[in-house]
């Protein structure tokens, strides 16, 4: 939820600083309504096509990242299983 209102609060912002060119009325002009609208929907389909993207690629990642930690996990049991060895002359 902190995560969502972080994210809120800086796509309002944002679009807020680039929209709003008056204040002088009480009410957003339709001038300021479309760019804020264009401006919210440009972020949500970014968004989108951000997430489509992490969830096409994070099962990669964490397959890729099991793969070296099995991989880390051999190399330490060879290691620990070669100075466990007993030393013959």
């Amino acid at each position: 939820m902190r995560d969502f209102l972080e994210i809120f609060n800086k796509v309002t912002e944002n679009c807020f600083n680039h929209c709003v060119i008056s204040f002088f009325e009480r009410d957003v002009s339709q001038q300021e309504n479309i760019c804020i609208d264009r401006c919210v929907t440009k972020f949500l389909k970014s968004s989108h096509v951000a997430m489509n993207t992490y969830v096409e690629i994070q099962p990669k990642m964490v397959e890729k990242r099991i793969q070296e930690f099995n991989e880390m996990t051999e190399k330490n049991n060879q290691l620990k299983n070669e100075d466990s060895a007993p030393v013959t002359n």
